[in-house]
């Protein structure tokens, strides 16, 4: 595992013991935690900054340390032509129209492939997660006996068949698969030979930004982006690609309230940045000014 990267967040569990929700059902989550017993859990993903992945391991490794379920997050090595393959089965997934030449198929597999070998050795049991299409083929690598879990967190519901029907392969070797929303399960996946579970999003509720603000600081920041706190807006995150930045664009032009889109996203596909660059593009177009942080518009007054 030397050529893995071993991600440990900075964030601390301390503040986990005094979050409601959990203190609601610690003892729950304890009873199932000792279930486990001596078994690892083993997060595998492509970055460890950035991304919606990121942001969840982030959390999800120290409120599983603080309940004892032994955990660690392994990212697989870096390599920009990988990388550049990987944002291309992106969009594929969603939609995208296309599909990926041999040669870029070999590069996705051989990487994964070439960087996963070691990861077999360890006898100790252990439950695999295994996040997104980045490292999907893994699974192919991993100990027979051990448990693997596909965890997919892009929506799914309309493939490009080109690329899914490369992928099932794969998909149908994993013990289960899970899914955020039940409409990302593809039409072509037999549930009957795969396990299909649905965990929908959730937060982080002792995260800094996910605590609730007194409301007179809430109103001080709806003010300085000259929102109207007495008229009804809407906040849609979503990422920023063809199949969805400009659905979210057409829908905030389409209501009539105040429409705030915050873009300063790079658009990796078109411009050769890799998955784990997303943060760091987006922080130097943001410092260089090359491109608006916010644009606001406001219909109600016919103009930005």
């Amino acid at each position: 595992m030397d050529n893995w990267q071993r991600s440990e967040p900075s964030e601390v569990a301390e503040s986990y013991g005094d979050a409601a929700y959990l203190l609601r059902h610690a003892a729950e989550i304890r009873r199932l935690a000792a279930q486990i017993g001596d078994v690892q859990v083993i997060h595998l993903n492509s970055t460890g900054t950035g991304g919606g992945v990121a942001e969840i391991l982030t959390s999800l490794l120290p409120l599983s340390r603080w309940y004892n379920v032994d955990t660690g997050w392994l990212v697989i090595p870096p390599d920009q032509a990988y990388f550049g393959v990987t944002r291309k089965v992106h969009d594929l997934l969603q939609g995208a129209p296309g599909a990926l030449s041999d040669e870029e198929w070999r590069v996705y597999t051989s990487h994964v492939w070439s960087a996963g070998a070691p990861l077999a050795g360890n006898p100790r049991p252990r439950v695999w997660f295994v996040h997104d299409h980045q490292v999907l083929p893994i699974v192919q690598l991993l100990p027979p006996s051990d448990t693997k879990i596909w965890v997919s967190h892009v929506d799914t519901s309309a493939p490009n068949p080109s690329i899914f029907d490369r992928l099932l392969p794969f998909i149908r070797q994993y013990d289960g698969v899970v899914f955020t929303l039940p409409q990302y399960v593809p039409d072509g996946l037999d549930r009957t030979r795969t396990p299909v579970s649905i965990c929908p999003p959730a937060i982080d509720p002792v995260r800094r930004k996910n605590r609730l603000m007194p409301e007179s600081e809430a109103l001080d920041y709806v003010r300085r982006f000259r929102i109207d706190p007495d008229r009804p807006f809407v906040a849609q995150i979503s990422i920023a690609n063809a199949p969805k930045l400009y659905k979210a664009i057409l829908d905030a032009l389409e209501y009539r309230g105040t429409a705030f889109l915050q873009c300063f996203t790079t658009c990796q596909p078109e411009h050769g940045v890799a998955d784990d660059m997303a943060l760091t593009q987006a922080q130097r177009v943001r410092d260089s000014r090359a491109r608006p942080q916010s644009l606001q518009f406001r219909p109600i007054l016919g103009r930005p």
